[in-house]
């Protein structure tokens, strides 16, 4: 695949609030929630006010490169194969990809 000239510049343009914005509001309120219950409805209903903390934590991780450990973790859960499982191979692992909403920005 070839990445034109242009468009690599448009690839390299900063990040922009509204483009932060669109993506959290494009994400189903209520599909995903994190460990602690909160999901992107939280996120989209308190906008007005976690905005500026969030556009920035986003900036400041595509300028620096930076992702926060509790952001980039993920949960295991396990999910019967049977219906009465008695031993760990009767058991699925499936792997719980966290999302930026589901941690804090700091711990």
């Amino acid at each position: 695949m070839v990445v034109f000239e242009e468009d690599n510049f448009l690839l390299l343009q900063p990040v922009q609030d509204h483009e932060i914005k669109a993506m959290i509001f494009q994400i189903d309120k209520f599909k995903m929630p994190g460990p602690d219950g909160f999901g992107a409805a939280f996120f989209q209903d308190h906008w007005y006010l976690i905005a500026t903390d969030v556009c920035q934590a986003i900036k400041s991780f595509f300028h620096d490169g930076i992702l926060l450990k509790q952001i980039n973790y993920t949960l295991i859960a396990l999910i019967p194969k049977v219906e009465n499982p008695s031993s760990t191979a009767q058991f699925r692992p499936i792997s719980l990809c966290n999302s930026f909403w589901n941690r804090p920005l700091c711990e």
